[in-house]
């Protein structure tokens, strides 16, 4: 689960689809934090490994021409 700059990685009990929702929703980032054994990765668009210790994720670096030198 995601939410804008943080992912939640939400450990699956074996053979479930999906983690256990209270039946009200979440209604904040703290309550999906609270749930047990997540781990807060302060990264978006990860992609998953075969644990919640492993993990690719992709960075941006943007580098500008500060004192405007022409570029052939």
């Amino acid at each position: 689960m995601s939410s804008p700059g943080k992912t939640y990685a939400v450990p699956m009990k074996t053979g479930t689809a999906l983690p256990e929702i209270p039946a009200d929703g979440f209604t904040s980032a703290a309550d999906i934090a609270a749930l047990p054994g997540v781990r807060v990765i302060d990264a978006v668009d990860l992609a998953p490994g075969p644990s919640l210790d492993v993990y690719a994720y992709s960075r941006e670096t943007v580098q500008r021409n500060l004192y405007r030198i022409p570029v052939p």
